[in-house]
């Protein structure tokens, strides 16, 4: 019998210390992140958090995604608030896939883009503990080129480019 106990408080000790959702970022690609939302356990009734950079970027919009096929509302703010609510009571499932796509404006510096300050609840309103994934740099970094010289004569020169990248010009 003590042992059953035992084994019960720890369950609960251990669940207690497990958060319900993780919010982390997805695919990056010109103007566009996807936030991903891991919720094995509740289901997304409403949700708030902080997408926060240094530099010149701005959240502009924010679609697609399970909050989308929820039927929610999502609006963001110039300082970065995103917020999902639904009106008539849709939550989103048990899962984990892109919670929305923000839309974003960026210039100049690469930036750092952290998410912070979510506040997520359940069905019941009941808050949901959050975690959070990692950080990431704004543009990606463009993965390396090479470049280097091929035949060449008397005046002209031929240029190489080895590039993952499409260029221009």
């Amino acid at each position: 019998m003590k042992k059953l106990i035992n084994i019960v408080i720890g369950f609960l000790v251990l669940s207690m210390s497990m958060a319900n959702v993780t919010l982390s970022f997805g695919e990056v690609s010109d103007g566009q992140i996807e936030v991903i939302a891991d919720n094995p356990n509740d289901e997304i009734a409403g949700f708030q958090f902080v997408v926060a950079a240094n530099g010149n970027f701005e959240v502009t919009g924010a679609s697609g995604g399970s909050s989308y096929e929820a039927g929610m509302s999502v609006s963001t703010s110039s300082t970065g608030t995103v917020l999902g609510f639904s009106l008539t009571g849709a939550s989103i499932p048990v899962g984990n896939g892109v919670l929305t796509v923000l839309d974003v404006s960026h210039s100049g510096s690469p930036s750092t883009v952290c998410l912070s300050g979510a506040v997520i609840s359940d069905p019941s309103a009941s808050n949901v503990d959050v975690e959070y994934g990692d950080c990431i740099e704004f543009p990606p970094p463009l993965p390396p080129a090479t470049l280097s010289f091929g035949e060449g004569d008397l005046g002209t020169i031929e240029v190489l480019i080895d590039s993952e990248t499409d260029i221009a010009g």
